[in-house]
């Protein structure tokens, strides 16, 4: 938030008691502000001239932290691939299966390989499918991530 392109930074520190770090638009008292509070990151902007009131909002997420967020992070309990040998220009499906006993409310998988050795050919919300471009090993990353919560 302190690195612009601009010759001034045109914000100023918002509230003390607003968030871990908070920043606004001067002028209008919290016209527009943002502020970090743990994972989250809020803009509020209030484009008719009246002045915001973020203090609920920061309320809500206070009464929400979780204390053993260890617990309640969406966890991959499989990784599946279509088949174990390949050849250049053949298609294989690799599938996170996440755990039962943590079901996501809104699971969103990602997949990260190297363009260069496998092609992107479909996804779903649990599987992508790729195009094998050249022999030998190839890596595949798999993320899980629960949208509701912010968790991953």
């Amino acid at each position: 938030m302190s690195t612009t392109s601009t010759a001034k930074i045109p914000y100023v520190r918002g509230p003390a008691w607003l968030g871990q770090f908070s920043v606004q638009m001067p002028g209008t008292p919290l016209q527009t502000v943002f502020w970090g509070f743990h994972n989250v990151f809020v803009e509020l902007r209030d484009t008719s001239g009246i002045s915001v009131e973020p203090r609920s909002l920061d309320g809500f997420m206070e009464r929400h932290v979780k204390k053993n967020v260890s617990q309640c992070l969406p966890r991959i309990d499989n990784v599946s691939v279509s088949k174990s040998m390949t050849h250049v220009n053949e298609e294989v499906e690799v599938q996170v299966h996440p755990m039962l006993s943590q079901p996501s409310r809104q699971p969103r998988v990602e997949f990260q390989a190297d363009p260069e050795e496998l092609g992107l050919l479909k996804q779903s919300a649990t599987a992508f499918t790729y195009q094998v471009f050249r022999p030998g090993r190839s890596i595949v990353e798999a993320s899980l991530s629960d949208l509701k919560v912010l968790f991953m």
